[in-house]
């Protein structure tokens, strides 16, 4: 696994990890372990490949099921007795998942909006990377309590080893020090953190998922690939 991570820097291509004999739980997969230590993974999920095809209600419509479902789950994961935070990045998932935290809270208790819900982001002084007039539209119209943290390049040599030691394995980018850090301010403040990975994909916010939305829906892809 260190061989074929050194050579081509990839890794979660199977169940392998850097330790022997600890394997991992493949993405979409969940485990029930009984009293005799046996457990199986098993996919706990299923979806229609090119739903465009096989679907045949408006584009209104499945969006208006997409965010009954999301907000339903929201719901129910929002069963706490304690503060929830949010990691709030101004991109489509993160803001989603805290608007929709807001309406719920706002449903039940209005005045406790700043108490109950809490976001952390991370911003940079390189306007190239920082998102934070995003990150500020969101917290403005929510009203939520916002806090920021910028990963400082000095810092750095300070946290490696610890960074290293809670990853467990090699990582390929420095994005993940983002993540630390505010997973690091969130500790200071909540106890319990509800956030969302992974709905850029789902919602096609990066150009190669757009790409992919397109050929679904049998529409023309200029021949230069320039969408990519």
């Amino acid at each position: 696994m260190l061989r074929v991570y050194l050579a081509w820097g990839v890794q979660d291509h199977c169940g392998r990890t850097m330790f022997e004999g600890i394997s991992q739980i493949p993405p979409g997969h969940a485990m029930v372990i009984g009293r005799d230590g046996k457990a199986e993974p098993f996919r706990y999920w299923d979806v229609t490949i090119n739903p465009a095809v096989a679907d045949a209600r408006t584009d209104n419509e499945v969006a208006a099921r997409l965010r009954e479902l999301l907000y339903d789950s929201t719901r129910i994961h929002l069963r706490s007795d304690v503060a929830v935070g949010t990691c709030l990045s101004g991109g489509i998932d993160s803001s989603t998942l805290t608007a929709l935290i807001n309406g719920i809270i706002r449903k039940e208790a209005p005045e406790s909006v700043g108490a109950r819900q809490k976001t952390f982001s991370v911003i940079f002084s390189d306007k190239m990377f920082d998102e934070s007039r995003y990150i500020k539209d969101i917290a403005a119209a929510t009203g939520v309590d916002a806090a920021m943290t910028e990963p400082a390049p000095d810092n750095l040599e300070t946290d490696i080893r610890r960074l290293v030691y809670m990853q467990d394995e090699p990582f390929g980018s420095l994005s993940i020090y983002a993540q630390y850090c505010v997973m690091r301010l969130a500790q200071t403040k909540v106890k319990v953190v509800l956030d969302g990975q992974g709905a850029d994909e789902l919602l096609a916010g990066y150009l190669g998922y757009q790409a992919s939305y397109i050929r679904g829906t049998n529409q023309t892809v200029p021949r230069d690939n320039s969408i990519f």
